[in-house]
């Protein structure tokens, strides 16, 4: 005696396997590329920032010379362990364009640098006095270290420069072996234009 044939089970038994092999292969596929991870570890020790008069169009900068004797500028922005996170222009970076498609001006003269390692040795930290948008108007600001774990601000010097090329060492600072700055010292070290 013959059974008569019954389509409706052969069908859900294929949708079923078809449906199987979907999730397997899209389990499979998740399994081989995994998303990247949102954590990503930035290590810095040290912060030194440069901020001079907020209402000055004229641009300063800051140079760094490491114990090997790269010096970091707006011109080498990456030198060893050392990172140009900021190059302010004055007034000539100080507009943002909003997403309604306005343009604000923030009034902010600062740069960074960051030391994501160091080497034992002597650094040099220098201010320049670089271009002057009209009147020559003396530059005044500061230039502070910060070290970032444990976080603490390790100094904070004034500065002023009275004309455009005027060039003053603010810091000479000596790192020992564990990365802790342990001695500073005044010298008057020309940076601007070394490579």
């Amino acid at each position: 005696m013959l059974l008569p044939s019954n389509n409706t089970s052969f069908t859900d038994v294929i949708f079923n396997l078809a449906l199987g092999f979907i999730v397997l292969l899209f389990l499979v596929i998740f399994l081989i590329n995994p998303p990247a991870s949102k954590d990503i570890e930035k290590k810095a020790d040290y912060v030194i920032s440069l901020e001079w008069d907020k209402e000055s169009k004229d641009d300063v900068d800051i140079w760094v010379r490491d114990p090997l004797g790269a010096v970091l500028s707006f011109t080498n922005r990456s030198r060893g362990f050392m990172f140009l996170d900021r190059d302010d222009l004055g007034i000539a970076n100080d507009f943002v364009k909003l997403p309604n498609g306005k343009t604000k001006l923030i009034k902010l003269n600062r740069e960074v640098v960051t030391l994501r390692g160091t080497v034992p040795g002597w650094y040099t930290v220098n201010v320049h006095y670089y271009f002057t948008r009209g009147k020559i108007f003396t530059q005044k600001g500061k230039v502070e270290i910060v070290r970032i774990n444990p976080y603490g601000v390790v100094s904070s010097v004034p500065f002023e420069l009275e004309k455009p090329g005027d060039e003053k060492t603010l810091y000479q600072f000596q790192v020992d072996e564990n990365g802790v700055i342990v001695n500073f010292r005044q010298a008057n070290v020309a940076l601007f234009g070394r490579r």
